[in-house]
């Protein structure tokens, strides 16, 4: 996935890992690519082109750093629907100040398949979990938002706690989205800033211990299959 490299970089990123990508032993199955949809049509169909005999299978467009509105031009909202015409998925990154960008976005976007990445990037030191609730509701009304469980670890005020913190969050995204809309993502290495990646994997196993195994693996592996459009490891 796009690690928000230095804006004049952006596609020669994507470029490096589909280098690696092209070397077995690296096993990566996917990529999510990084793109522009607020560049005009030509130069954005002209990177669908490019990518679409690779292992890409969606973008996505961090949206933290950016004007809140860049998301409600025509021009965005036209090339995150050709993504869908591509059968490509778009990545929503959004802060949770910035949900309601997110909604308006989703309604516009009904024919691609959306995934809303760190569960909204919620503010949780600031503890307004109600309005993170409202949006991430409003989100999950649609079929085609699905919801990627990751980042909530880095944004904890305070290194102790963890579990208990982030609980709140993880359960109401479990009950707004229910089990078959739901990823895990590692956000490594942004996961660092309060844990290691073998430290919050295990958190978040501890979280759905009290889950049959066919959940756990549709969180950890199959919605991923399912939603990216990724080859299933099992039929090979």
């Amino acid at each position: 996935m796009e690690t928000g490299v230095d804006d004049e970089y952006w596609q020669d990123e994507t470029r490096f890992i589909l280098s690696l990508a092209a070397e077995p032993e690296n096993r990566i199955a996917g990529v999510i690519a990084s793109c522009r949809p607020e560049h005009d049509s030509a130069e954005f169909d002209a990177w669908l082109d490019e990518l679409a005999p690779t292992e890409v299978v969606g973008f996505r467009r961090i949206l933290h750093v950016v004007p809140d509105d860049l998301s409600a031009t025509t021009q965005f909202v036209r090339n995150v629907r050709q993504l869908g015409k591509h059968d490509k998925t778009f990545d929503m990154c959004f802060l949770q100040r910035q949900l309601p960008s997110a909604v308006a976005l989703a309604q516009r976007c009904d024919d691609t398949r959306l995934i809303l990445d760190h569960c909204g990037v919620p503010d949780i030191a600031g503890g307004d979990f109600d309005s993170w609730k409202r949006d991430i509701r409003r989100l999950a009304a649609m079929p085609h938002v699905n919801c990627k469980l990751s980042g909530v670890i880095a944004y904890c005020p305070e290194r102790h706690s963890l579990a208990q913190t982030i609980r709140p969050y993880i359960e109401f995204c479990v009950e707004a989205f229910g089990w078959d809309r739901l990823v895990w993502g590692s956000d490594w290495p942004v996961c660092r800033i309060t844990s290691e990646i073998g430290e919050w994997a295990s958190i978040f196993r501890t979280l759905f211990d009290a889950e049959s195994a066919d959940v756990r693996r549709a969180v950890f592996a199959g919605n991923a299959t399912r939603i990216y459009g990724l080859a299933d490891p099992a039929d090979g």
